[in-house]
C-alpha cells in the first residue's frame, strides 16, 4: 500500500494473479492497482455521480488487458486497453472488511505522508465487492493525466461501507512529505466531463418494474448477447442479463459520469440501494 501524494494505492505482488472476464469484456483483465478516491466533506469525493449526487468516496479497480498487451503501461495508449472497476463508498456505522484492512488505524498511519509505503497480507479481493450482480458500463477515458480514452469503467450498482473513523484517517493522509506543509489528500477526485454521445449499458431490468413505471424503463434493447461470468481470482461473480441502452436519461456527462434519470437506480440515503427482486416490487408499489 502506497501514498502517491495523490491517492492511496494497493498494487498486487507478481506472484498472486486477479484477472476478471466475461459480462461486458471481450478480453480477460488483470487487476493491476486499487486506487482511493475520497472528498474534505462527506458529500462529496467520488468521481461519478449519480442522479447529480457524489458519495463519500470511490474504489478503482485498474486492470488491463493482457490477452492483448504486455503490460498496463502499453495497454493504457492502446485501443481495448483498460477495465476499471469502480465501487462508490458511503460512510456508515460498519465498514466493509477488505477496507478494514486496509483503513484501520495501524495500517493507514504507516502511510501517512507522500512516498510512504507499507506491505500489506492477506488480502481477499472478493471481500472489496459489494453484494450485487447490477451494474453501470460505459467506454471513457482514465480520470488522471494524460487521460488516454481507452478505458471501459464498470460501475456497480451498489456501495461499499466505511466507518467515519476510517473516512477521518484518510483526511489525514498528506499529499507532501514530513518537511514540507501539510496537505489532505482530499478531494482527489476530477470534474465531471461532457458525455460526448457516449452510449452507457445496463445489466439492470428497467421492465421489471412494469407499465406504471413507464419512466424508468429503458426503450429500446442493445447487447442482447451481455450474458456472461466474471471471474475474480478463482472466485466465480456472476454478470448476467441482457444490457439497456438508457433512454430515460436527462442529462448525461462523462468521463466522470452523471446520470440523471426520472428515478433514480438507488438512492444514496438508502442503506441497501440495490435493484434486487425486492426493491423492484417496492418500487412498483411507490409509483
Amino acid at each position: 500500500m502506497y501514498n502517491t501524494g495523490r491517492h492511496v494505492s494497493l498494487r498486487l505482488d507478481k506472484e498472486h494473479l486477479v484477472n476478471i472476464s466475461g459480462g461486458p469484456m471481450t478480453y480477460s483483465h488483470r487487476l493491476e492497482e486499487i486506487r482511493l478516491h475520497f472528498g474534505s466533506e462527506d458529500s462529496q469525493g467520488s468521481e461519478h455521480l449519480l442522479n447529480g449526487q457524489a458519495f463519500s468516496g470511490e474504489v478503482q479497480l485498474i486492470h488491463y488487458n493482457h490477452e492483448l498487451y504486455t503490460n498496463v503501461t502499453e495497454a493504457a495508449k492502446s485501443p481495448n486497453g483498460l477495465v476499471v472497476v469502480s465501487i462508490f463508498m458511503k460512510v456508515s456505522e460498519s465498514s466493509n472488511p477488505f477496507l478494514n484492512r486496509m483503513l484501520n488505524r495501524d495500517t493507514i498511519t504507516r502511510i501517512t505522508y507522500k512516498n510512504d509505503a507499507y506491505l500489506l497480507q492477506g488480502l481477499n479481493i472478493e471481500e472489496l465487492y459489494p453484494e450485487t450482480s447490477s451494474f453501470i458500463t460505459y467506454d471513457g477515458s482514465m480520470t488522471i493525466p494524460p487521460c488516454y480514452e481507452t478505458a471501459s469503467w464498470i460501475i456497480m450498482n451498489k456501495p461499499v461501507y466505511i466507518t467515519r473513523m476510517q473516512m477521518h484517517s484518510l483526511r489525514l493522509l498528506s499529499q507532501n512529505q514530513p518537511s514540507q506543509i501539510f496537505l489532505s489528500m482530499s478531494d482527489n477526485f476530477r470534474p465531471v466531463q461532457p458525455l460526448n454521445n457516449r452510449c452507457i449499458r445496463t445489466n439492470i431490468n428497467f421492465s421489471l418494474q412494469g407499465k406504471d413505471c413507464p419512466n424508468n424503463r429503458a426503450q429500446k434493447l442493445q447487447y442482447r448477447d451481455f450474458h456472461g461470468i466474471s471471474t475474480v481470482s478463482s472466485v466465480y461473480r456472476e454478470i448476467l442479463g441482457q444490457a439497456f441502452l438508457l433512454e430515460e436519461v436527462k442529462e448525461q456527462r462523462h468521463d466522470n459520469l452523471i446520470i440523471t434519470i426520472h428515478r433514480a437506480l438507488w438512492n444514496p440515503q438508502q442503506e441497501d440501494p440495490d435493484l434486487t427482486s425486492e426493491s423492484h416490487e417496492s418500487q412498483r408499489q411507490n409509483c
